[in-house]
Order: structure tokens, then C-alpha cells, then sequence
């Protein structure tokens, strides 16, 4: 049996449990209930929402049936536009994409973003930002619920639009700035789920995070991958992250790259090409990999709009990888020759 949290039990109303909701949870269950009926059962529920989605919560909770939470969740949030008590609304959308099944997080971050993002009232999608923040940044947070949690992020973010001259477009509101708790906590809860060793945890963040980039000023871009630059270089030649870790880091950095003025990078080549150079050399080949994306990443924005400070970056690219392990100026880096070699061909590799 699943629980929610001890700050929403502590709040949650008391299931009603009434004979409508009963009777569609058992035309759920049973393949022998029509469409007919579960229509009917449901909008007999629309009609009192804010009992009705306090039952789907504990029904959601309750049920170990993966397919029938997948129907309750649809059900409980297409309940949230109706419902008058925000705690209601958070809670469903916290114990959906916190789920143990991945269907149900996935579907339910994109009906939050597609069909609720653009209805629910300012206050309430704030206080859905907060919840899911505070759950990303909570150390020991289980990771299905890091992933639904950031995939949600992820999700909103990719609708919320840079408006010219007007803000943000967030669903039907214009804003001036986006959410404040965007702007305070969704880095720190993305850098931390950069050490977690569950891939599509790391994966989900650094699409959080490039959306938001995505959508901030020049610089917030910049400042964002300075960052993710001192992070992986830990103010040391030769110190490296872990494996995780920096795969993590990596690929947020090339995401990054598109956002970044040509002649930033051409200015700060001899910091940025260091960094990456000493995780070509890393002894995981995914880190390899992944700083070979990164690499690839630089040259591609290089070529894309060719003037004189692209062409000296593609240069500055192409010198750097030619450099032999041999002749490398700095000798702890020549025992590392095989995977500088490996790491460096596969930048042409990928780029083909």
C-alpha cells in the first residue's frame, strides 16, 4: 500500500467513501462496466468536487492496481479546474506524479502541463511549484518521485513562454518574472539530482533546467553555465566527479551550449576546453561520451552562424582535440592516452 506524505495526511479530509465514487471504482475494476456507466458515475462526482477528488486522493493511495490509478488520475485531476481548496488541488497533482508507476507520473505531468497550467489561477499553480520544489530538494526523496517531480518541471516549463516587452506567458497569465520559487530553487534541486544515480532522475532535471534556461535572459543563460562549468572543473586539473555525477553535469552543460553567445565561449575557451578535456579522459566511458557530446555541442554552434569569432572557436576545437597525449603541455594528462584518444575521436564520431 502506498501512503502520501505526513504533512498531507496530517491535512487530508476523511474519505467519504460514497456510493457513487464505490460504484465507478468497481466499473473501473470490472470489465464487464460500460463506457455509458462511467461517464454517468463521473459527472455524478463533478457535481460535488471537492469530495469527490478527496476520495480519488484516497482511493489513489489505496489502490494497488496500476491500471485503475491510471483511471483515477485522470479523473482527480480533470476534478482540480472545479475544486475550491488548493491543498486539494496540490495534493492530487503531488500523489500522481509521485506514483510508482511510471505511466501514471508521465501522463499525469503532461495533463498538468496541456490541460491545467492553462486554468488554474495563479496562487494555485504557485503553490503546485512549491510542493514539487520542496519535494525535488528533500534529501532521501525516493526517486520515482524525483522523477515525477522534475518531469512535471520539465513539462510546465516547456509551455511557459518569453513574452517581448511583456514577461512570461505561464498558461493563461502574463507575468513580469516567472514564480519566485523557480527562480530560488529549481537550480539547487537540479544540482542535486545531478548525483543521483537513476538515470531518468538526471535526465528529467537537466530538461527542467534547459527549458527554464531556455526561456531566461542572456544573463541568467550565461551566469547558469558558468555554473555547471565550475562544478564539473572543481578549481582543480585533475580532480574529476564521479561517474554519475558528472554524466549529469555534462549533458545539462550541453544543453546549455545553444543559449550561449559565440564569443563568451571564444573568450573563455582556455577554461571551458580544460574542463572538458579532463573528463574525456575520465575512466567511465559513459562520462567519456558525454564530454564528447559536450565538445560536439560547441562545435556545432561554431559552424551554425559562421563569422569571425565562430571560425575562431571551431579552430581553437579543432587545435585542442589534435593536441597528442605526447606533446601535451601538462604531463599527469599523458598517462591518460588511450581515453583522451577514445574520448576525442568520438567527437567526429557522433558529429557524422
Amino acid at each position: 500500500m502506498r501512503a502520501t506524505r505526513a504533512a498531507i495526511v496530517a491535512t487530508a479530509h476523511k474519505s467519504t467513501e460514497s456510493a457513487p465514487f464505490q460504484l465507478l471504482l468497481d466499473c473501473y475494476a470490472s470489465t464487464k462496466g460500460t463506457d455509458n456507466n462511467v461517464v454517468e458515475l463521473e459527472d455524478k462526482l463533478r457535481r460535488r468536487p471537492d469530495a469527490s477528488l478527496n476520495d480519488v486522493i484516497q482511493a489513489l493511495c489505496d489502490t494497488e492496481d496500476p491500471a485503475i490509478r491510471l483511471k483515477l488520475s485522470v479523473l482527480g485531476l480533470s476534478l482540480a479546474p472545479i475544486v475550491e481548496k488548493i491543498d486539494l488541488v496540490v495534493e492530487v497533482v503531488h500523489t500522481v506524479v509521485t506514483d510508482v508507476w511510471s505511466q501514471v507520473r508521465k501522463d499525469g505531468g503532461r495533463y498538468v502541463a496541456k490541460h491545467l497550467v492553462p486554468v488554474l489561477p495563479l496562487a494555485t499553480l504557485e503553490a503546485i511549484f512549491i510542493d514539487i520544489l520542496r519535494l525535488c530538494k528533500t534529501d532521501g526523496t525516493e526517486w520515482r518521485s524525483l522523477d515525477g517531480g522534475f518531469y512535471l518541471l520539465a513539462m510546465v516549463l516547456s509551455t511557459t513562454k518569453r513574452v517581448p516587452s511583456a514577461g512570461y506567458a505561464l498558461g493563461g497569465h502574463t507575468l513580469d518574472h516567472l514564480p519566485a520559487i523557480l527562480l530560488t530553487d529549481l537550480k539547487p534541486a537540479v544540482y542535486s539530482a545531478m548525483k543521483n544515480e537513476q538515470l531518468s532522475v538526471r535526465e528529467h532535471a537537466t530538461a527542467a533546467m534547459t527549458n527554464y534556461v531556455a526561456i531566461s535572459d542572456p544573463f541568467t543563460q550565461i551566469g547558469t553555465f558558468q555554473e555547471v562549468i565550475s562544478k564539473l572543473h572543481l578549481h582543480s586539473p585533475h580532480d574529476v566527479l564521479p561517474a554519475a555525477h558528472a554524466d549529469g553535469l555534462l549533458d545539462v552543460a550541453a544543453q546549455l551550449v545553444p543559449h550561449i553567445p559565440i564569443a563568451f565561449l571564444a573568450k573563455h575557451w582556455h577554461v571551458v576546453f580544460p574542463t572538458c578535456e579532463k573528463y574525456i579522459m575520465h575512466l567511465a566511458s559513459t562520462v567519456r561520451q558525454k564530454s564528447s557530446l559536450l565538445v560536439r555541442a560547441l562545435a556545432a554552434l561554431s559552424v551554425e552562424a559562421p563569422s569571425d569569432t565562430s571560425l575562431r572557436l571551431l579552430q581553437s576545437i579543432l587545435t585542442s582535440l589534435a593536441t597528442p597525449c605526447s606533446v601535451h603541455p601538462d604531463a599527469a594528462q599523458r598517462d591518460f592516452f588511450w581515453q583522451r584518444l577514445e574520448g576525442n575521436f568520438f567527437v567526429p564520431a557522433i558529429s557524422f
